[in-house]
């Protein structure tokens, strides 16, 4: 993709308006699986969320009867529940790294060719 993009900005490319167009799209398939990865990711933080908050509130409504043992056992059970995803998310946080410093490192080199 990006040797594409070189092409097209030194004017190498004869034609330019389908080299861009196939590169939009190239860019927004891209984008849209990282944009649906990252949703997956929130929507999960959401959940886990939902169900801390609803935890809680069981808890509140026994009232002074409310014991560290249960609040503590609610805890465990969401901390049960992320790890199932925790993997999941640092992996996608790590490719994102990896994909952001790539692609800077990329443009950088576009620049130093153009000038």
């Amino acid at each position: 993709m990006i040797g594409r993009f070189r092409r097209l900005v030194s004017g190498e490319s004869s034609v330019v308006a389908e080299d861009m167009e196939t590169l939009r799209e190239d860019i927004l398939t891209r984008q849209k699986e990282r944009e649906r990865r990252i949703v997956n990711g929130l929507k999960q933080f959401q959940i886990a969320q939902e169900e801390f908050r609803s935890g809680l509130k069981t808890l509140l409504q026994k009232g002074n009867g409310v014991r560290i043992k249960d609040l503590k056992q609610m805890l465990r059970t969401i901390q049960v529940h992320q790890c199932f995803h925790e993997p999941e998310i640092i992996a996608l946080l790590d490719s994102f790294d990896a994909v952001r410093d790539r692609v800077q490192n990329q443009w950088r080199d576009v620049l130093a060719c153009s000038r």
